[in-house]
């Protein structure tokens, strides 16, 4: 990733991070004016696709660079991840083509993610919650997930992408692709420790598939009518 970093600082598109936690920078000036956004980054995909190739695919399913943290792919068309920097987004546009974010976070970076979001012609959702969300959270989020008109690829992130995240891929392991609650949260604790909220999310996501069940019941198809004899 040092390559796509030094290539984009080259084009001056980010300025070296001071901190260890990735900064977002204004690249507003960049989409100035009348220039079409695929346009405007069209000098970048040749280099910038190679070095992201090499780069994110480095491991199927471990791909973590430090402008995507966290980064993992869920199921086809699903990925996860932490707050994601302005140039991580661009290197997701070449590399998976995303179409849709769903943010988990509650603070001001929801605005300034949307508008660098829809500069690259990407959906921004936003079901902001805690550590511990609510069942109406959980189920807001996956009516996105599973919503056949909402784009893919999505990418599902929060701030760190372990414990909202972490929840929300957990229920959606569950309820949507039967997933024993145990194994969904053995699979969360692998991205990082969870907060002390969430120790007891296998628990959690056992009264939520339950809940899920009721609001969500399984409507068998009609029964083909039967004729009396005779007839």
């Amino acid at each position: 990733m040092a390559w796509v970093t030094a290539l984009l600082l080259c084009l001056g598109l980010v300025l070296p991070l001071d901190t260890a936690w990735p900064q977002q920078r204004d690249y507003s000036h960049f989409f100035s004016g009348d220039r079409d956004p695929v346009s405007a980054l069209k000098p970048l995909i040749p280099p910038l696709q190679t070095l992201v190739d090499e780069d994110i695919s480095e491991k199927e399913n471990d791909s973590s660079t430090d402008s995507v943290p966290n980064f993992r792919l869920v199921s086809p068309g699903i990925y996860r991840s932490g707050y994601p920097t302005d140039a991580g987004l661009i290197e997701l546009v070449f590399k998976i083509q995303l179409k849709t974010i769903l943010t988990l976070r509650r603070d001001n970076t929801v605005k300034k993610e949307k508008e660098m979001a829809e500069h690259l012609g990407i959906t921004l959702e936003n079901v902001p919650m805690g550590n511990i969300p609510s069942f109406e959270q959980v189920d807001k989020a996956l009516a996105i997930l599973t919503n056949p008109n909402t784009k893919r690829p999505i990418l599902v992130h929060c701030r760190v992408g372990r414990d909202r995240t972490g929840v929300i891929i957990a229920a959606y392991r569950v309820v949507i692709e039967g997933m024993d609650p145990a194994a969904a949260f053995a699979e969360a604790r692998q991205h990082g420790n969870l907060s002390v909220f969430l120790r007891n999310l296998d628990k959690f996501l056992i009264k939520y598939r339950e809940h899920y069940r009721i609001a969500h019941p399984v409507i068998p198809p009609n029964p083909t009518p039967v004729r009396p004899k005779g007839n």
